[in-house]
């Protein structure tokens, strides 16, 4: 089950022990048949309280070295598929990125950058820079320039208030867009396992 979780990139037990209910091919690779419930996510949990990180890390990083040695884990052909999953998220949601991070922003927080990124000066300072004498305002910072030639791509303005990792999609025969997400899938396309005699 971890070295699962070690090739799909699952770091939560909880979702692992999922995942090896529901996923078939995990079902077959950890050599259970549809009637049988795969360990539950303690039983990983247990096993790393009681090896501790040090003995737990040279147990796993032997057994990706035994997959390696068999020619289990080739990498040198890796083959990928994508697929959209929609996303529990309506249109309604959408926001201008800018307006999102903006409303993500507590005052507290606005305030914590205020006081962070502009230091008070002491009262002393304060009075001898008013004393100056100058009336002029302070000059301007130059206008942030537009990347040339490039136009803003619809999911770098727009973001889902509910669902931020969602993409706004549109595809050939969908009536309209809808939010989804891209899930991956790379498989080493060495050989399956050890060449026959």
């Amino acid at each position: 089950m971890a070295l699962l979780g070690y090739l799909y990139g699952i770091t939560s037990e909880r979702k692992l022990a999922e995942e090896c209910r529901l996923n078939l091919a995990f079902m077959w690779f950890l050599g259970y048949d549809l009637d049988e419930m795969p360990p539950d996510h303690s039983i990983l949990s247990k096993a790393r309280a009681r090896f501790g990180r040090e003995v737990y890390e040279q147990f796993f990083r032997h057994v990706v070295r035994l997959c390696q040695e068999a020619g289990l884990v080739e990498g040198e052909k890796v083959f990928i598929d994508a697929t959209l999953l929609k996303a529990n998220a309506s249109l309604d949601s959408l926001v201008e990125r800018e307006v999102y991070h903006q409303l993500k922003t507590t005052p507290e927080e606005y305030l914590d950058r205020v006081w962070e990124e502009n230091p008070l000066e002491s009262p002393k300072d304060l009075d001898e820079s008013n004393s100056s004498g100058s009336d002029e305002p302070p000059p301007r910072e130059e206008a942030r320039k537009k990347p040339s030639g490039r136009s803003v791509r619809t999911n770098e303005r727009w973001v889902s208030r509910t669902d931020p990792d969602a993409s706004l999609v549109t595809r050939k025969g969908l009536s309209k867009p809808l939010l989804a997400h891209k899930v991956h899938i790379a498989v080493d396309g060495g050989r399956a396992g050890p060449a026959p005699p």
